[in-house]
Parts: C-alpha cells; structure tokens; sequence
C-alpha cells in the first residue's frame, strides 16, 4: 500500500494524473531522492 500525502494545493492529484497516463506532462522536472529523472513516452512508477 502507497500514500500520497500533502496539504491542499501540492499536487497530489496532477501526480497521480500524469503517472496514470491520464494528464499529458509538458514541461517540469522529476526529482526522486535529490535525483533528476528523465521520462519518456509512458512511464510506470512501483512503489
């Protein structure tokens, strides 16, 4: 089980839009840990 957890106006659910595939990403950055992240094309985060 996941959580996704921020106050009211962090983007919780435009991420969860964009990583369904339900939200076209067009400009912005992924950092995951302190790491910059390229996506292309269709992307698939496990967690």
């Amino acid at each position: 089980m996941a959580a996704v957890m921020g106050p009211s106006g962090s983007g919780k659910s435009t991420l969860l839009y964009a990583v369904s595939g339900m939200d076209s990403i067009t400009a912005g950055t992924v950092d995951f840990c302190g790491k910059h992240c390229r996506i292309k094309g269709k992307s698939f985060i496990f967690i």
